[in-house]
């Protein structure tokens, strides 16, 4: 999508214990950052807006590549989507979640989740006021966007799930677009 206006929704915050409330607030502490570097792949997303949803089903795979900043306050977020026979990708440094317009998404970091983890999303999802038929699953068909392992042993083995609502900040550049 990106020139055809593919909207990226970005998906991170605390990894969710598996204990969690399903309709609690995640709240990040002080060690969240450290659990989030590295690669999440896409498995899963739910939206309310129509043309949120239309851009999930367009999606084939899609991975989010965390690494920190120079600063050491900040996570580099690299994102890279495929769609059709094009990989896209965008840089962000920050996230900004948007309240009123229900978005979940759910990255892991193995594209295939258990029963389990996916009965938690549709929990988090129906949480968000989203039905069944809102949620669309990524087919991971194609390697248009090669995944790339992190370094420092950080394999794609199943591990914590992160998911939440959440957008990138207004006047970021969308893949495909002009600087990217």
């Amino acid at each position: 999508m990106g020139t055809a206006g593919l909207l990226v929704i970005l998906g991170l915050a605390a990894l969710l214990p598996t204990d969690a409330v399903p309709c609690g607030a995640q709240r990040p502490d002080s060690s969240t950052a450290s659990k989030l570097l590295g690669t999440w792949l896409y498995v899963a997303g739910a939206a309310q807006f129509p043309p949120h949803r239309v851009e999930m089903l367009l999606i084939d795979h899609a991975y989010l590549r965390l690494e920190p900043g120079a600063s050491g306050q900040e996570l580099l977020i690299s994102h890279y989507v495929a769609v059709g026979n094009q990989c896209f990708t965008n840089n962000l440094t920050y996230l900004e979640v948007i309240a009123g317009n229900a978005t979940l998404v759910k990255h892991a970091r193995n594209p295939r989740i258990s029963r389990a983890e996916r009965e938690e999303f549709e929990q988090h999802a129906e949480c968000l006021g989203l039905r069944g038929e809102q949620i669309v699953y990524a087919p991971w068909k194609t390697e248009v966007c090669q995944v790339k392992e992190a370094e420092g042993g950080n394999s794609l083995q199943p591990e914590p799930v992160a998911a939440v609502t959440a957008s990138p900040a207004p006047g970021t550049p969308w893949p495909g677009s002009a600087g990217n």
